[in-house]
């Protein structure tokens, strides 16, 4: 199992494509705007003006990494869980 985020640039489409290829079962982690709320977490790479902690931006991945193999293959989410389409 794999959770290959920015899945839809640079890397990621190959590592995603390489990985399911080899039989992985692979979570994308797609950011939609460079302004996504993940990317404004509280760091020293943007002189710590975020507006949320390391671990509340991690826990949506977290939650994705863990979810129950019979669990959803797909989906919207953000840190609060699952968006309706």
């Amino acid at each position: 199992m794999a959770l290959v985020t920015g899945a839809n640039k640079g890397l990621g489409p190959e590592t995603v494509r390489r990985l399911a290829g080899k039989g992985w079962l692979v979570f994308l982690a797609v950011c939609l705007s460079c302004l996504s709320w993940m990317a404004l977490g509280d760091t020293d790479l943007n002189n710590h003006t975020g507006n949320h902690t390391v671990a509340e931006g991690a826990e949506a991945v977290i939650r994705l990494a863990t979810l129950d193999p019979d669990g959803p293959i797909g989906g919207f989410f953000d840190r609060n869980g699952f968006v309706p389409w």
